[in-house]
């Protein structure tokens, strides 16, 4: 019985760089990880797992929102209110996102992009998001999605030649 208490102490479970991958998923949830997908690599999971409390500690912020988006994939470029030309409505942001990998967009992907950024911003404020696929073919397609109110989302295709 000691040599398994012994074991039992010896095992690294919160070790995220050494833990065997099917504690992975259960390591996601005990560190608030609001995005999860089996179909990541161990890497890019280890990776999400490690910055599940940095970004649960940054909630509510813009910061907070772009690390989210990023660590799972999207290159993303986010501008505050104050900082758009003209200048926008107050307690606004627009966040563009693509894929770094430059591959398209698929439901899966805009259904994780919308949670992470309504999970992780504060909750008065309201946002435009637009994704950005680029085809090498066909030029760069932009689909822009607007909310303007919590779960009204419309979009719009735009072709660029």
């Amino acid at each position: 019985m000691n040599s398994l208490r012994d074991a039992i102490k010896g095992l690294q479970v919160l070790d995220v760089a050494n833990v065997h991958e099917s504690y992975l998923p259960w390591l996601a949830w005990w560190f608030r990880v609001d995005v999860w997908d089996e179909s990541w690599s161990i890497q890019k999971k280890r990776e999400v797992v490690v910055n599940g409390l940095v970004l649960f500690k940054y909630k509510g912020t813009i910061w907070g929102v772009k690390r989210a988006l990023d660590l799972i994939g999207y290159n993303s470029m986010l501008e505050v209110w104050h900082q758009q030309v003209p200048q926008g409505i107050p307690g606004t942001f627009t966040i563009s996102v693509e894929q770094k990998d430059g591959s398209g967009f698929s439901q899966q992907d805009y259904t994780n992009t919308i949670k992470l950024i309504e999970s992780n911003k504060q909750g008065s404020q309201k946002w435009t998001l637009i994704i950005i696929q680029n085809k090498p073919a066909v030029g760069g397609i932009y689909h822009v999605a607007y909310t303007k109110a919590r779960q009204r989302v419309t979009t719009r295709n735009k072709h660029i030649q």
